[in-house]
């Protein structure tokens, strides 16, 4: 399982994110980056095949 940290911190750095909704018409407040509310994000897994690639460049930094 992965923690909602990582999807967070993947999110805020994948080049693919795509956020179901435009959030700048939201508050900050109201959507943070996740995995989970990325519209490649499907049945606990990117669809694109971003998140491993973007997870381990996070670890080497």
């Amino acid at each position: 399982m992965v923690s909602e940290e990582l999807k967070s911190r993947v999110a805020e750095n994948c080049p693919g994110y795509t956020p179901p909704v435009d959030i700048r018409l939201l508050s900050s407040s109201a959507v943070t980056a996740s995995c989970e509310n990325c519209k490649h994000w499907q049945r606990g897994k990117c669809v694109i095949d971003y998140f491993d690639g973007v997870k381990e460049m996070l670890s080497r930094n």
